[in-house]
């Protein structure tokens, strides 16, 4: 389908009205600005160490949207997903040049909280809405719901009302609420990871042995507390951007970034695990490589139906590699392949006996 395809000509050459399709080429390290990717959607980027760990790199986007808030009876601009400063930076400047405030700021899963703070500081006039199940039972989140008691505000699924409200007409969201993860207490208790914006800009340089024995000792924590990723669809763009619980990060089969684009994969043998963990073209649940147990099945259930009765056209994630907006496939296809690696994971079964985990470690539910 059009609307997947990469490779477009530079959006620079183009009037920012006439990007009808989704364009993801100029996605770089080095923005000063976010990219608009289509007409009032944007993108911006930064290298992020996985969990502290230099060696690990991730893609770490944030997305702006222009949207009409229809309670407010405004435009404004909505940031999904909040990563490191310089993101903060480039969407200020977005801000300044086309004089559409940043009105919203949303959290796009239990895991991303660590740079919560610079947007709070940045936009002290938006509304910071954190998915509700995670983030604060984590010290970070402690913290941070005690500094701005004032603007704390919290949003829970399935579907979130105060987005739903406002935007329901130009988006949906649904939150994937019945995976349990691993408990922070418990993961910090087992390795050493950064707690705030300030300790991960000072990665760890650990070796690929030690970041081994760390990610065994991680997969060994039973998964015990709920966490919520949040799944957002666009309607004009037609594309949903996942969280982590389907494919975490897309590289597509026989990509070679240039040498602007490299991430840091692990060291030997953690770089081995890696490419285990997210081999190139694998378009999959994330359960299938890293199982987990369900809450309710069946609820799970009713929300990727939900999801998939969308009527997307393009598939990303938070952590795609640049430049890349998930696999260059049309929407029918994109949903066999969904509903084909449900299948494989379990997690179509509403009884919970196929689950993976389940059936892992004898349990029917």
């Amino acid at each position: 389908g059009d609307q997947t395809r990469t490779g477009q000509p530079p959006a620079a050459t183009m009037p920012a009205h006439s990007r009808t399709v989704l364009d993801f080429s100029g996605e770089n390290f080095n923005m000063e600005e976010p990219w608009e990717f289509f007409d009032g959607c944007w993108v911006i980027t930064h290298r992020h160490s996985a969990a502290g760990n230099g060696n690990l790199q991730l893609n770490n986007r944030t997305f702006i949207f222009r949207l009409h808030d229809a309670r407010a009876k405004s435009e404004v601009l909505l940031v999904y997903g909040a990563s490191a400063k310089v993101c903060v930076e480039g969407v200020q400047r977005l801000e300044s040049r086309i004089g559409i405030p940043v009105r919203w700021i949303i959290g796009n899963g239990g895991q991303h909280h660590l740079f919560l703070e610079l947007w709070y500081d940045a936009f002290p006039d938006a509304r910071v809405v954190l998915p509700g199940l995670r983030i604060p039972h984590t010290k970070n989140g402690r913290r941070l719901a005690d500094k701005y008691k004032e603007r704390w505000e919290l949003m829970y699924g399935p579907r979130p009302e105060q987005l739903i409200e406002a935007f329901g007409e130009q988006i949906d969201v649904l939150i994937f609420d019945q995976i349990l993860g691993r408990d922070e207490e418990v993961q910090s208790a087992a390795i050493t990871a950064p707690e705030d914006a300030a300790a991960i800009d000072k990665p760890l340089n650990n070796s690929g042995w030690k970041d081994l024995r760390n990610t065994a000792k991680l997969l060994s924590i039973a998964p015990t507390a709920r966490s919520d990723e949040v799944a957002f669809f666009h309607r004009a763009a037609k594309l949903v951007i996942a969280g982590h619980n389907y494919q975490f990060s897309y590289t597509p089969r026989g990509y070679k970034p240039p040498p602007h684009l490299l991430l840091k994969q692990g060291r030997f043998p953690m770089s081995v695990l890696a490419s285990f963990l997210l081999p190139k073209g694998a378009f999959d649940s994330n359960l299938l490589t890293q199982p987990a147990p369900l809450h309710d099945p069946a609820e799970h259930v009713r929300q990727w139906e939900t999801v998939l009765a969308w009527p997307f056209e393009a598939w990303t994630s938070f952590h795609d590699r640049p430049t890349i907006c998930g696999p260059d496939e049309n929407g029918a296809e994109l949903k066999r392949l969904i509903r084909k690696s449900l299948a494989r994971t379990g997690e179509d079964d509403p009884t919970g006996a196929r689950l993976i985990w389940n059936k892992k470690h004898g349990k029917k539910a």
